[in-house]
């Protein structure tokens, strides 16, 4: 690469070798010859830019006085010769600046031009990594994907990001992880695909390495599985509507990350717990919950559609292992074909797991205002406020609609279409933060990523129940005894 510039009519004093004049010259020539420098920031150049002062006739000319600076950021340099040579002339030994850019020295004189040269400062060696936007740990279902894909960002020791730097990735726990060597962007970030973690409960990790930078270590405290066992009594219902039910039951166990104490039962009978004659009586393991389900002639399209609720819970904690989930037939086929019946069959889940049927139980209402009921559990206030509510201190709890839909819902007026009001209604039934919250304090470990995005949809109608059906649509069952769990 050759870079020249011509400076004309310049006032130059210039001494030739064997000519004793010292007229001005009518023309000079900078030449400054060198291929593309670039170097580690940080780091001297190994070769020393040069540059070449030529009267018009093309000869070297030396004795010129020149001084050397450096552009902002743009290092350091030593210089060596305060005057040209007759021939290339060294600027000095220029250490480049911290900051990876393109870096610049200018060579001046008085009456001549200034001459600029530039070099490309690289990042260094990569020496930091630091997560980015990532938990280092969290709690995950064994064998469910990790929150968030682990990323990292790569710099060197000033700081600067360390582009198309391969990542090595490794795990424990035999999960397992798509795109497993990355390689950095022009910021230095480098993301991995989905971890999937392994099927063994307890510590997994995934560990990010670049270069000699200390590895960042991606820790997930794999829990148990939430299982929920469908069990369906009498006639079973459609293929559609068992679906409807797995995908509640999916739904459920994604957003419940861990499992709970089996639970051993020896003739026990579920007619006698759940208050059905039909039932069976059961020997065997409950992990984690049993829900028996039965789909069945009841009063016709319109009218009761069912009934659901813990039938039994563990002592202690007081989470339920055996409910049950009663639905009329009728009702069952006719929203089926509507569309509508997964909503319905999460919606009836939840409140086996306890929504509704356990708030008194576990002191979570506060019924001070008897037209003002509110759930007062500090994280499904959190999520109530980050979804658009305005009473930051609880939750509107419906007051209306009578025995199966007052206290053990979320306010229709409130909250319209969201998954657990006491009304269905909506084109879509969304399964909110503020529900999977609610469950914390029931004593479940959850994933709020498991929910549907949800607005609150009337943030300014907190009291009342507008809107509220006259009478129930479904009924609740609340546990009736409690047994020692299996550990």
């Amino acid at each position: 690469m050759v870079r020249r510039r011509v400076v004309f009519g310049a006032a130059w004093l210039v001494a030739v070798a064997g000519c004793d004049s010292t007229a001005p010259r009518a023309g000079v020539v900078i030449v400054y010859s060198e291929p593309p420098i670039a170097s580690t920031v940080g780091a001297p150049l190994e070769t020393a830019p040069h540059f070449e002062i030529r009267d018009a006739r093309g000869n070297p000319v030396g004795g010129i006085p020149f001084t050397v600076h450096t552009g902002t950021a743009s290092g350091t340099v030593q210089q060596v010769f305060s005057r040209t040579v007759a021939g290339p002339t060294t600027v000095g030994i220029w250490t480049l600046g911290t900051l990876a850019s393109v870096q610049t020295v200018t060579i001046e004189s008085p009456g001549f031009e200034p001459l600029t040269i530039a070099a490309t400062a690289r990042a260094g060696a990569p020496a930091h990594a630091t997560p980015v936007n990532t938990p280092l740990v969290a709690s995950v279902r064994a064998g469910a994907a990790f929150l968030a894909r682990p990323t990292i960002r790569v710099t060197d020791e000033f700081g600067n990001p360390d582009p198309n730097t391969i990542v090595t990735v490794s795990v424990t726990g035999g999960g397992t992880v798509e795109q497993a060597s990355p390689v950095t962007n022009s910021d230095g970030i480098a993301t991995v695909g989905t971890w999937t973690l392994g099927s063994l409960v307890g510590s997994q990790t995934l560990t990010l390495t670049a270069g000699a930078a200390p590895p960042v270590v991606f820790t997930a405290n794999a829990t148990e599985p939430f299982n929920v066992t469908l069990r369906y009594i009498g006639t079973p219902p459609s293929a559609a509507a068992q679906q409807a039910f797995t995908n509640a039951a999916q739904r459920v166990q994604r957003a419940i990350v861990n499992g709970l104490p089996s639970q051993e039962l020896v003739n026990f009978s579920a007619a006698s717990a759940c208050g059905g004659s039909s039932l069976p009586v059961l020997t065997e393991t409950v992990d984690d919950l049993l829900l028996l389900v039965e789909v069945l002639p009841l009063d016709g399209v319109g009218g009761l559609l069912g009934q659901a609720g813990p039938c039994a819970v563990r002592v202690g904690s007081q989470l339920p292992y055996l409910g049950i989930m009663q639905f009329d037939v009728a009702d069952v086929n006719n929203m089926v074909t509507a569309g509508t019946f997964g909503s319905v069959a999460l919606h009836e889940m939840h409140h086996v797991l306890g929504f509704g049927t356990l708030w008194p139980s576990f002191g979570l209402l506060n019924l001070t205002s008897g037209s003002n009921p509110l759930f007062t559990a500090g994280e499904a206030r959190t999520e109530y406020v980050a979804a658009g509510g305005t009473v930051a201190n609880a939750v509107p709890v419906e007051a209306g609609g009578g025995t199966g839909t007052a206290l053990s819902h979320w306010r229709e007026s409130v909250f319209r279409d969201e998954l657990m009001t006491g009304f269905l209604t909506g084109a879509s039934q969304p399964y909110s933060r503020i529900t999977i919250a609610s469950l914390i304090p029931l004593g479940y470990t959850v994933d709020l990523t498991a929910a549907d995005p949800y607005t609150v949809t009337n943030p300014l109608l907190q009291a009342g129940a507008v809107g509220a059906p006259a009478a129930a649509w479904e009924r609740l069952i609340v546990p009736s005894l409690a047994l020692s769990a299996k550990r």
